[in-house]
Parts: C-alpha cells; structure tokens; sequence
C-alpha cells in the first residue's frame, strides 16, 4: 500500500467520525401512548354524478365509433337544454377494439369492432336527476354506469369529521391517562391520512329497463370517515 492510499483512508476515517449515527431519529425512548381518533359525519346529499354509456357493435371501427358519437351528440344537446354547463359535461372517454368469435378448435375469427362511449354529468339539483337519465336513455346511451352522491360544502363537512377525529383521539388519550394514574404530555407524533366518504346508494352498473324509470333520487345521504394517529408523552 502506497503512502498516498494510507493518507487517503485515514482521511476517510476522520470524516466518518463526524457523521451522525444512522437509525430512527423520531424513535421515543419516553414513556408515551399512542391513541387512535375515528370519526363518522353523515349529511344529506345536494348534488350527483350520473355516469352513462353506450356500446355499438358494428362491422368496422368506422362504423362502430360514429354510432357511439350521434349518441353522445343527442345526448349532449339535451343536457345544455336542460340547463347543464359545459364544464359540468365529460364524454372524452372513448374506446374503440375488435371483437371475436372463438369456434371450438378453430382460430378466433374477428366479427367487428366495439365502441364504447363513457359520460359524466356533473348534476347540481338532485329533482332533475331522473330526468336527465331518461334523457340520457332518450338519446341512445344504453347503459346506466352508477350515480355518486355528493354535497356542494364536502369541505366543510370534511373539517367537521376530521375535528371530530381529533377530539376523539384527544378524549381517548385523557381517559387512558387517567386510568393507568398518569399525566398526558405534549403531542409528540401525528399521522394523518386523509378522510373518504361513500354514498348511500350502491355503485353498480344496470342496464337500462322499465323497471329503473320512476326512481327517486332525493334525500341521498354521505358518510364522511375520518382518523387520526397521535402519539402523546406521559409526564
């Protein structure tokens, strides 16, 4: 080994003294306890999303996709008659993708091609929501994907599940305290997640029929969850 390799390691072991030693810095070493904050916050719906679609079969891709778009188009005037803003519409999603028939030990043979248009309506007043969908049925849309719920002040709500979270782990923590004889610290650790939230109504296709017209569609209700990790010192 040359002098100039033993300075270069020597060198090396200097700087790697200094360095910190490695591990988990927020690791507590104190007497601590770690709660869990859960919250529930239901209301009632004001708004929803309808999605519709509608499938064409037809012998070439051509074909298939200009059926698929007249419907849409019908589809489309009908919601701004009715009243429904353009940014409240999204019929981007298309897909367009052969078919086949497979014979019993035969090669597949394709048949044609299948279109598929997809359409969101953002809907803002709930007692035109069964209207809208026989428009949608009107128009040649012949699929009904499912309907979200939703409330024009979810921020609000949101805020009140995740306080109401808080105040669940906050009253956990004292009770716990109290009941082992010890004294709640400060915070020490949170962790937060987010919170979600589901409609009352199931979120299934069904393919339109007579037996879907007539629906109600009012008085809708969200559940709101929330949680909140928190981990406190014990004094």
């Amino acid at each position: 080994m040359t002098t100039y390799q033993q300075k270069l390691i020597l060198l090396s072991a200097v700087l790697l003294s200094f360095l910190p030693a490695t591990g988990n810095s927020t690791e507590l070493n104190l007497p601590h306890i770690q709660t869990v904050g859960t919250s529930t916050v239901e209301v009632k719906a004001d708004m929803a999303t309808m999605y519709v679609s509608v499938s064409v079969h037809q012998s070439t891709a051509k074909q298939a996709k200009t059926e698929s778009d007249k419907a849409v188009v019908a589809l489309s005037k009908k919601l701004k008659k009715a009243g429904i803003k353009d940014k409240d519409i999204d019929s981007a999603n298309v897909t367009v993708q052969p078919e086949y028939h497979y014979p019993q030990n035969q090669a597949p043979e394709m048949i044609g091609y299948k279109a598929t248009r997809t359409v969101s309506v953002v809907v803002h007043n709930l007692n035109t929501l069964n209207t809208l969908l026989d428009s949608s049925i009107a128009s040649g849309m012949n699929q009904i994907n499912y309907i979200e719920y939703s409330s024009s002040q979810m921020d609000k709500y949101q805020e009140q599940a995740r306080m109401a979270a808080i105040r669940d782990a906050q009253s956990k923590a004292k009770s716990l305290a109290k009941g082992f004889g010890e004294k709640l610290g400060r915070v020490w650790e949170i962790n937060y997640s987010g919170n979600g939230y589901q409609d009352s109504m199931p979120r299934q296709a069904m393919m339109y029929s007579e037996k879907s017209t007539g629906k109600t569609y009012e008085n809708k209700t969200i559940t709101i969850n929330d949680r909140v990790d928190v981990t406190y010192t014990l004094k």
